[in-house]
């Protein structure tokens, strides 16, 4: 299990690292929309994130989906629930979209 992890948490690390600039992109993006409204059409109904995000802090659930997905595997195969990778299988993927 340790080798395992290792190698996973290390590949993961470098997967990490190269997503820092769209993690970037996406929180200026979000900045600016927070200090400009008008970027909005009039009438447009705009919802806070701060609520889900207190919300999510609380419970400790933080990360997007797929990094949430590597933890629980790695839970899971110290725990001995399941044994199985948390990739999707070939029937699973989306497909592109033209």
């Amino acid at each position: 299990m340790k080798t395992y992890e290792d190698a996973l948490m290390a590949q993961f690390t470098l997967l990490l690292q190269a997503t820092q600039p769209i993690i970037a992109e996406q929180i200026a993006i979000q900045t600016h929309i927070a200090a400009h409204p008008e970027v909005f059409a009039s009438g447009t109904e705009v919802k806070s994130a701060d609520r889900v995000t207190a919300m999510f802090e609380a419970v400790g659930v933080m990360g997007t989906w797929w990094e949430n997905s590597i933890y629980d595997h790695l839970s899971d195969l110290r725990s001995g629930m399941r044994v199985e990778a948390p990739f999707e299988k070939p029937e699973q993927k989306l497909m592109p979209i033209n």
